[in-house]
């Protein structure tokens, strides 16, 4: 009896290491109705649903989730994982309020912001959204974005101050493409005589060229001061 005891004990422990993280539920399976088993989900960050807990009785299984923006919604487990539902629905109603302003010229500037930051499958979800970039509530309004943000000037385009910053009234601001090019994430910064400019900058502040400085510090490993101060001999044949 000892012997069955302690095998029995030993089967009991095995089956809740085996069972720890899974809950279970009953489901169509090969021979009907059957118990299953699936990971829990619980605390988990699904975009913008935290999983709170499994919905008992369920199937296939469900999960109770709270949105970031504090609505509690029930969510399918594989809607989750795939992607399906990313919200309680706010993500939807954030591109529903146009005011009828989808003709306007800056709406595809504001829809591309949304896009970008909120979508996975844009094409520049990892350099916004991937990274934490996000869009301040309020510019979940266009109206908002436009009173904000003002006229566009001619030829400016939407910059971000601080490059890992979110999109947000004080982040913000129309900028030429000379500013947009200079707060590329894969710019390289250098700094001399007390400046920190990019290589973009120093070339248009010395004349040289952006290729022959950047030369000269990858490939030669000249100093940040000399690379951007010492003339080209183009430039010294110039002087005389």
């Amino acid at each position: 009896m000892m012997i069955l005891l302690s095998y029995y004990a030993l089967f009991v422990n095995a089956w809740r290491i085996a069972m720890k993280g899974k809950v279970g539920y009953l489901g169509k399976g090969r021979y009907g109705t059957q118990w299953k088993w699936v990971t829990d989900l619980s605390d988990e960050k699904f975009n913008k649903l935290l999983v709170k807990g499994h919905v008992e009785g369920s199937s296939p299984p469900k999960w109770a989730c709270l949105c970031d923006c504090g609505t509690k919604v029930i969510v399918r487990g594989n809607n989750l994982k795939n992607g399906h539902t990313k919200s309680c629905g706010c993500l939807q109603k954030v591109g529903k309020k146009t005011h009828g302003k989808s003709y306007h010229y800056l709406y595809h500037i504001w829809h591309n912001m949304h896009d970008r930051c909120n979508n996975p499958k844009s094409n520049r979800w990892n350099r916004y959204g991937g990274r934490g970039i996000k869009v301040c509530n309020d510019w979940g309004d266009i109206d908002t974005f436009l009173a904000d943000m003002g006229p566009r000037p001619k030829g400016y385009s939407l910059e971000r101050k601080n490059f890992d910053g979110n999109y947000e009234p004080n982040n913000c601001k129309w900028a030429t493409p000379i500013e947009q090019a200079s707060n590329k994430s894969n710019n390289v910064y250098l700094t001399a005589n007390g400046v920190t400019d990019t290589i973009a900058g120093w070339a248009r502040r010395t004349g040289i060229a952006g290729s022959t400085i950047r030369k000269r510090v990858f490939v030669h490993k000249w100093p940040h001061k000399k690379a951007v101060n010492t003339p080209t001999p183009l430039m010294r044949a110039s002087l005389g």
